[in-house]
């Protein structure tokens, strides 16, 4: 699926509150230094709230490794912190198309978690129940919430 079709299709999914105020971007440089030179980043009210790249992940990847992680240990913990190589960002976009609310919320990608906040079949009921969990939560997922439950036209 094309990056324009996945967007439209994520962005439809947006509670009412969210519409038209949070947008989700990527951008890739074909033939950039180790061809690593993607982006993917969510804004709302215009200002940058998520950002993961290719080279973020790899730099911080490199990091941990250097420190003595093993490869898994390290991937978890970039994944840990939101961040993710654009491929695998778009791949776990267009999968959770088909998941359920509660697969979303249960997933460990932090952007899955940030969507299924932002999505309107998450209702007002399910975000109070969630709200103990989310004060340990991304800063993504914590500002999406709190826009969910500031609005009163809440669906």
């Amino acid at each position: 699926m094309q990056w324009s079709k996945l967007k439209q299709r994520l962005e439809d999914r947006f509670a009412d509150c969210l519409k038209g105020r949070l947008h989700i971007y990527e951008t890739r440089q074909r033939m950039g230094h180790h061809h690593r030179l993607g982006e993917i980043w969510i804004t709302l009210d215009k200002k940058r709230i998520y950002s993961t790249s290719d080279f973020k992940a790899s730099q911080l990847m490199q990091t941990h490794l250097k420190s003595g992680d093993t490869y898994e240990d390290s991937f978890e913990k970039v994944a840990a912190e939101g961040l993710a190589p654009v491929s695998q960002s778009n791949e776990m976009l267009f999968d959770s198309l088909s998941m359920s609310i509660d697969d979303m919320l249960a997933s460990e990608a932090v952007l899955i978690r940030g969507l299924a906040i932002s999505d309107a079949r998450c209702g007002r009921r399910r975000l109070l129940a969630l709200k103990e969990q989310i004060i340990t939560e991304h800063d993504f997922i914590k500002l999406v919430f709190e826009q969910r439950l500031s609005t009163p036209s809440n669906p």
